[in-house]
């Protein structure tokens, strides 16, 4: 392959990443959210509630935020498909939408052991990965609950039943202890 053609390639790669900055979660946009936040935003914040978790477990934090930042990637594909949805989604190719949105990428062969770990669930820091993408919708719960939305308090629920790791339950107890914006004068 030329070297034209793969930076091409992955200017390819970065513009359909860009999708996900677009992409909003579809299960706020069904409880009535007008502006919900994107899969994008939701991966960013993932990414980082990994790294912290990976950080009080002596984990490695170098795969936790690969693998937080690559979590939810084939939705630029696939689009969000949220819990009710998945019901009926009867034709689940995942893994087909991983592996074509990251053709182009640099770093392909990496990503998708990344994922593969991470579907399997076994790993600490896979367990780490799938704990922060529960505790980043419990926290935008709490956002949109503090900002008034009832319905939240479903997403709070279930989200917290999920956790599987004692340090994400401590802090999810920490953050409904908190004012939204603590920092702010």
């Amino acid at each position: 392959m030329k070297k034209g053609d793969r930076k091409k390639r992955v200017a390819q790669f970065f513009l359909e990443v860009g999708v996900l900055k677009r992409l909003p979660r579809s299960g706020w946009i069904q409880v009535g959210v007008q502006n919900p936040e994107t899969v994008g935003s939701h991966s960013f914040r993932t990414a980082l509630i990994a790294w912290a978790l990976a950080k009080f477990l002596n984990a490695d934090t170098n795969k936790v935020v690969k693998m937080g930042l690559l979590h939810d990637l084939e939705e630029a594909r696939t689009g969000d498909l949220n819990m009710v949805n998945k019901r009926y989604h009867l034709n689940d190719k995942r893994a087909k939408a991983y592996s074509d949105a990251l053709k182009n990428s640099p770093f392909v062969i990496e990503a998708l052991v990344l994922i593969t770990e991470l579907s399997m669930g076994k790993t600490l820091e896979a367990k780490i990965v799938k704990d922060a993408d529960k505790l980043d919708l419990f926290l935008q719960a709490f956002e949109y609950k503090s900002a008034g939305l009832k319905v939240a308090d479903k997403f709070l629920h279930s989200s917290r039943k999920e956790l599987r790791l004692k340090i994400s339950k401590d802090l999810a107890k920490e953050i409904e202890k908190s004012e939204l914006v603590w920092w702010y004068p």
